[in-house]
């Protein structure tokens, strides 16, 4: 299920990263994304399990297909935006730098997407797990070469958007069981809309006064 929100986060590192705005595009993905999660567990995105020489593996249902353009969609977006970030000559090196070797990271998981090949039907090893390798290998030399992060500042982040996003995907989830059973299975779908739309200003929001006490305490010590 988690393979559903792959392009949804990447896409939203990339917009903080480069510091965009996107009030209308980001939650509208992370929308169509809990809509893909939903279905999930119906035929519509997988339909049976095929056996193959390395194991089984899932065959996509009738939707799926829309899924892998979404995913596709949102990948061509993300280059899109570090190819238009990279032409801009007004950033410093070091962000250009930066951004060249994020560019470089993301061609490279791109080749992750053979793992859907098998999904329909097609004898093909989803070998999409070296891609992702190779997307972490220099995601990590950036960080350490090019200081594409603070670390701390990087695991605030991380933190605050994990514990922003769970309660968004906990709450419609463990309250949808019980509107399903009174037929008001568009309740749990109408508040992860709400709740989706809200995510990016909350985020945000606690993001910035974790920053502030974060760089806070860096300057006093620096004294």
């Amino acid at each position: 299920m988690g393979v559903i929100f792959i392009p949804i986060f990447i896409y939203h590192f990339y917009i903080i990263f480069l510091k965009l705005t996107r009030k209308i595009a980001l939650p509208l993905i992370y929308i169509i994304g809990f809509l893909f999660l939903l279905l999930t567990p119906t035929p519509y995105i997988y339909q049976k399990i095929d056996t193959y020489f390395w194991g089984n593996y899932p065959r996509g249902g009738l939707i799926y297909p829309l899924y892998v353009l979404f995913f596709i969609g949102v990948f061509i977006r993300c280059l899109f935006l570090l190819f238009n970030a990279f032409s801009k000559e007004k950033f410093p090196t070091i962000f250009r730098e930066q951004i060249k070797y994020l560019f470089l990271a993301f061609l490279v998981a791109t080749f992750g997407i053979v793992d859907y090949v098998a999904k329909f039907g097609i004898a093909l090893y989803p070998f999409g797990y070296l891609a992702a390798l190779g997307w972490i290998f220099i995601i990590a030399y950036t960080i350490v070469k090019h200081h594409l992060l603070e670390i701390h500042i990087a695991f605030t982040r991380v933190a605050i958007f994990t514990l922003v996003y769970f309660f968004i995907v906990f709450i419609p989830f463990f309250i949808a069981p019980r509107f399903i059973s009174i037929s008001l299975w568009w309740f749990p779908i109408l508040l992860m809309g709400i709740l989706a739309s809200l995510a990016p200003f909350i985020y945000n929001y606690l993001r910035r006064g974790a920053e502030n006490i974060l760089l806070a305490e860096q300057k006093r010590y620096q004294r």
